[in-house]
């Protein structure tokens, strides 16, 4: 019997840890990955799966791909009928039974953990088990009927789970997900895990034996997909030990910051740049709103802890707003955003309520006028407290926020931008404005198109000199990458040959002077000291030569660069 385990990420970079476990736990039967994106065409996927030839399709469901597997399932049901397809995941967990009727192409969904659901289901489809109501945690058809099985109880002791990853697995251009513990010990009305009670743990022995199998291998990103990382006993000993065997590869944890304490601080100080990346969860600062939902935050703990992390520059930190949650309006998702803002943070990721099927929020949505798509990934539309037009003006500044801060493409000119704004919300909300008036909605800019969005949108600020600004943006456009073509609207003012830079750079001995080729370096003069003002704010006006070493990036994937002071070097 071939199993194909068949997940649909949302992205090709991601790849799916549900479908690992389940291959792990099932090493005796006859089973392959098979992964795809949302983004590959339909057509190809239910081919590359007809052309295997497989007897039982199972795929992992989420609401980011609900909608393309029922449309794979359906046609590979009409093509080999004999198929057997399953669907498992958080997506066809809740109402399972209503799914199955519904869609008649699925023969079995396995609702919750899916690891000994699926030995034991295998184990039927292959002949080793007999009797199909004995196994909990599934939904199939008998006689034109729906059968709903009791459910499974959750895996207690976790490290009977074997390790999900494989030596041949091509995971190098991967973002690898991996778990120290399962379950929440919050209740937040609008998480899935909130109606799970508890918090498992694998043993600190097994997660080292793990990690050390992603260092040794250098895979580029591990992202813990622990819901509250920093809740565990185990959390402070997984830090260290990532610290302590550094290589490099990076580690991503979502957290609660506020939880953190005094040692854990003195402890991510110590970490090199660029290996730890957390992810802070705020949703809002609208202590009514975090109460309605229960999502408990002590904000003044949070922002001291994460004034104490970012400012140590070694740690990328992203945080989460939510838009639409009850009892909170437009203004004072505003002022949520203003607070978040101030902590600096390198990502400020702006989400929209999602009303998921199972939650607690779903259940209670009519008590606060909360209406919502009825198609995944059930966003809301509108609240009592919120409009519709509000939420599409937010999603407009999501986008500016995206494109503009969180890429980090743009740091020099927001920097100099948000100096001449009253608050950090009211400059994303003025340049989605002006996009609106200036571009089609919807239109997509190229690369240089957004900085000339910027440079255009500069021109209606009062008092505001066009010329530093455009410094900034040529500061910005260089750190991306070399590209002898810059825009007109950005081109140093001192224009230096590569002969005199060449000569520059030999006479002060610089590290980037050497066997290094001229394309992969680029340089421009500045009339400003530009270093200084990226570290203060300051403007400083003093000549500078600023060369940017692509040789060498950063973690952000930034070039490096020296900055040379030309006063007494150019007459």
């Amino acid at each position: 019997m071939k199993i194909l385990l068949t997940a649909v990420n949302s992205k090709y970079i991601h790849s799916n840890l549900a479908i690992r476990y389940i291959r792990s736990y099932c090493k005796y039967f006859d089973t392959e990955i098979k992964e795809y994106s949302i983004n590959d065409n339909i057509n190809s996927i239910i081919s590359g799966i007809i052309y295997e030839d497989p007897d039982v399709v199972s795929f992992s469901c989420y609401i980011w791909n609900i909608e393309i597997i029922n449309k794979i399932c359906s046609s590979i049901k009409k093509i080999n009928p004999k198929i057997i397809t399953i669907f498992g995941g958080p997506e066809v967990s809740y109402d399972s039974a209503d799914i199955m009727e519904k869609n008649k192409y699925i023969d079995f969904i396995i609702k919750g953990e899916g690891e000994e659901t699926s030995y034991q289901l295998f184990s039927y489809l292959d002949g080793k088990e007999n009797d199909i109501n004995k196994i909990d945690g599934i939904v199939y058809k008998d006689n034109g009927s729906i059968i709903e099985n009791n459910d499974r109880e959750l895996i207690q002791e976790l490290d009977k789970i074997p390790f999900p990853y494989r030596d041949e697995d091509d995971l190098n251009n991967k973002i690898v997900y991996y778990e120290s513990s399962r379950g929440c010990p919050f209740r937040c009305s609008y998480c899935l895990s909130s109606t799970i009670k508890g918090v498992r743990f694998f043993s600190i022995e097994r997660v080292k034996c793990d990690l050390l199998w992603f260092i040794n291998r250098n895979i580029p990103l591990v992202k813990f997909v622990d819901r509250t990382f920093n809740c565990g006993k185990y959390y402070r000993d997984i830090l260290k030990f990532i610290i302590d065997n550094k290589k490099n590869t990076r580690f991503h944890f979502e957290i609660s910051a506020d939880l953190l304490d005094g040692d854990t601080i003195k402890l991510l100080n110590t970490a090199p740049k660029g290996l730890i990346q957390f992810e802070a969860g705020i949703q809002t600062t609208n202590m009514e709103t975090l109460s309605t939902v229960d999502r408990h935050m002590d904000f003044g703990k949070l922002k001291a802890n994460l004034d104490s992390i970012i400012s140590k520059k070694n740690i990328n930190v992203h945080l989460d707003l939510i838009a639409g949650l009850p009892k909170e309006d437009f203004n004072s998702f505003i002022k949520s955003f203003n607070e978040s803002f101030t902590l600096k943070p390198d990502m400020l990721q702006l989400g929209f309520l999602k009303l998921l099927k199972g939650s607690n929020l779903r259940e209670s949505a009519h008590k606060y006028g909360i209406e919502f798509n009825e198609y995944p990934p059930y966003e809301v539309l509108k609240t009592d407290s919120i409009s519709y037009s509000e939420i599409d003006t937010l999603k407009n500044v999501e986008e500016i926020v995206d494109n503009f801060y969180n890429s980090g493409r743009f740091q020099a000119s927001l920097l100099y931008l948000l100096s001449y704004t009253d608050t950090p919300f009211k400059l994303f909300l003025d340049i989605s404005k002006f996009k609106d008036r200036c571009i089609k909605r919807g239109k997509k800019l190229n690369n240089i198109g957004q900085y000339k969005l910027i440079y255009d949108f500069s021109k209606g600020i009062e008092n505001i000199d066009l010329s530093i600004l455009s410094e900034c943006l040529l500061f910005d456009y260089l750190s991306q990458g070399r590209n002898p073509n810059i825009p007109q609207f950005i081109k140093p003012k001192v224009i230096l040959n590569k002969n005199t830079i060449w000569s520059i750079l030999k006479n002060l001995d610089t590290e980037i002077y050497g066997d290094r080729s001229w394309k992969n370096i680029q340089a421009a003069a500045f009339t400003f000291d530009m270093v200084r003002f990226i570290n203060t704010g300051e403007i400083v006006h003093n000549q500078t030569l600023l060369v940017f070493d692509y040789e060498n990036k950063d973690e952000y994937g930034k070039a490096e660069y020296i900055s040379i002071d030309l006063k007494g070097i150019l007459s």
